[in-house]
């Protein structure tokens, strides 16, 4: 059988520098990763850590074992002398290349600042964009089946080039990175059901939705070993359930709702009766 895991981190940091988006980060990613389109994983293969100290991530990240390791940071990062990338836990920054563990077939996403300084300001909190989704064992078997066909290699992506901050949402519901992939993982469409995507087809598409929203940052892959082939996006129907509404400069991901004749029928019966009424 076919074993995978996913640990998403949220350090959102404190007091001025507090990112509320980043706190959002962590249940909208899980959240798509136990959809249909992510991939349809168990909410038991996904570890959640808030505002961890390095050794107690680390401790998480030595002793989970899976044919696939996918890890997601939403928090505070900078860059340090060449070009190092560090990443800022409760107690320490460290470099990205330190979330690399034993397991063979890994991805690992970065939302973080690549400045020589962490420079976010924080933004209060709003509602949540994104709950729960369907179930698909179809997605899943498709998802297991990349897993084991895929060589063994390593990717590491961040949200951002060399030297530049990655934002926050406007309205604080996460960063704009991260949304600006979620929103392009709902509306991506190949034409053919079931068709694994990569993480890095889908970044020009990333790219271009940031840079519609008027956030400059393009999205980077700095580091990379082997020829992992793992999808992060599998195309299929995807019901969102209970979406709350947010105010946003986004494209509306809700379903269309389509009523029925009847309910027409209904709907118009009522308001000729009510204009009626009115002449009357």
């Amino acid at each position: 059988m076919i074993t995978r895991n996913a640990i998403i981190i949220s350090c959102p940091g404190r007091g001025k520098k507090y990112l509320a988006g980043a706190v959002k980060d962590l249940e909208n990613m899980s959240n798509y990763l136990m959809s249909p389109r992510g991939g349809a994983w168990r909410k038991d293969e996904i570890y959640s850590l808030y505002n961890p100290t390095w050794p107690a991530a680390n401790i998480l990240l030595s002793q989970c074992t899976s044919d696939y390791q996918f890890i997601y940071f939403a928090g505070h990062g900078c860059s340090g002398e060449h070009r190092k990338r560090y990443l800022s836990f409760r107690d320490q920054d460290i470099e990205d290349t330190r979330l690399l563990t034993h397991n063979a077939k890994q991805l690992i996403i970065a939302d973080a600042c690549r400045v020589y300084y962490a420079a976010i300001s924080g933004i209060p909190p709003a509602e949540d964009v994104l709950s729960s989704f369907t179930g698909d064992t179809d997605a899943r078997k498709v998802f297991d089946d990349c897993i084991a066909r895929s060589d063994d290699g390593k990717i590491i992506i961040h949200a951002t080039q060399h030297n530049a901050e990655a934002k926050e949402e406007r309205y604080g519901r996460g960063g704009a990175f991260t949304l600006s992939l979620l929103y392009t993982c709902l509306n991506f469409k190949t034409g053919m059901d079931l068709c694994p995507v990569m993480l890095t087809d889908l970044l020009p598409t990333v790219s271009q939705t940031l840079l519609s929203q008027k956030y400059i940052q393009t999205p980077d892959v700095p580091w990379k070993t082997g020829n992992l082939r793992v999808p992060f996006l599998i195309d299929t129907d995807q019901l969102v359930l209970e979406e709350k509404s947010v105010k946003n400069d986004y494209v509306n991901v809700e379903p269309e709702n389509k009523p029925s004749l009847l309910k027409a029928i209904v709907v118009t019966t009522l308001l000729i009766l009510l204009i009626r009424g009115l002449s009357n």
